[in-house]
């Protein structure tokens, strides 16, 4: 799949499913009942803006080794092209997100194991207000 700009916001509603390896240039909500997909068997999304994963969304994960973007999907959101400046992209996750995993390739998780599903600049927790909170590093899932 090649980029995808549009102006304002590309909403994934109920039954809706968007994934791919590719860069999305637009604020990106993930509404109940929709689902993120990121990657091609397995691969890399690019977000030019903001996420918002709403409660009730689904991100599907593909997982099959030790290396993201080649062998488990990863997200990347990042500078928002509403902002000016140096201001980053904000993923904002809702209570009740959930995240699917599937195992291929044979591969078995070892316990203790944490791997990066998404690379984040900065965040918001639901409810807040105010400047998002800076986040250094990538958030992962062990």
């Amino acid at each position: 799949m090649s980029a995808v700009s549009a102006y304002g916001t590309v909403n994934i509603n109920d039954g809706g499913v968007f994934g791919g390896t590719t860069t999305i240039n637009a604020d990106l909500v993930v509404n109940d009942g929709g689902t993120l997909g990121p990657g091609s068997s397995p691969g890399l999304m690019s977000i030019i803006g903001d996420l918002n994963s709403g409660a009730g969304s689904s991100m599907q994960i593909e997982h099959g080794g030790l290396l993201a973007g080649t062998e488990y999907d990863q997200t990347d959101v990042s500078d928002d092209p509403e902002t000016t400046g140096s201001a980053e992209g904000i993923a904002t996750l809702n209570a009740g997100a959930n995240f699917n995993i599937d195992f291929f390739s044979g591969y078995v998780a070892e316990v203790g194991y944490t791997f990066d599903v998404r690379i984040i600049n900065a965040y918001r927790q639901r409810g807040a207000s105010g400047p998002a909170q800076e986040k250094p590093s990538s958030s992962g899932l062990s």
